[in-house]
């Protein structure tokens, strides 16, 4: 005859797996939740938007060709230039648009930035540029500021 020997099978709970696995919770715990906050506040800059809209007396076809010129790369790069920004002009012409106010010659001009003097400061240089230099080469009659952007 046989002799049949007894094994004990161990029961493993949910507890006995990680009891000795504890630098998984201390980094589920800790790490974890350290980097969302980390993220978060990456995340959590304020922008400003600033405008400045303008009066331009001209057709439409002008007007819009106006308007593609204020966000095109030379008019940026002498904002960029002239105001020492610590960003490129491909940069600022993702942070501004030009938009004609109820399809009539007035333009607004808005920017966006992380700080909001900058933003109203880039506003009004741009539209010192275009009623200096853009309107002459457009054969623009008239320019005139509607309203000046504010912090």
């Amino acid at each position: 005859m046989k002799k049949v020997t007894s094994m004990k099978i161990k029961n493993t709970g949910f507890t006995d797996i990680f009891k000795n696995k504890y630098w998984i919770i201390l980094f589920c715990l800790l790490v974890i939740p350290l980097s969302g906050w980390h993220f978060y506040q990456q995340s959590d800059t304020p922008l400003y938007k600033a405008s400045s809209r303008i009066i331009v007396d001209a057709d439409i076809n002008t007007i819009s060709k106006l308007m593609d010129m204020i966000t095109a790369d030379p008019l940026l790069k002498e904002v960029v230039k002239e105001l020492q920004l610590p960003y490129s002009s491909k940069k600022l012409s993702q942070n501004i648009t030009a938009q004609s106010v109820d399809h009539s010659g007035i333009i607004r001009i808005s920017i966006i930035d992380t700080k909001a003097d900058r933003a109203a400061l880039i506003a009004n240089t741009t539209v010192k540029i275009i009623r200096s230099d853009l309107g002459k080469e457009l054969g623009i009659q008239s320019i005139r500021l509607l309203d000046e952007a504010k912090e």
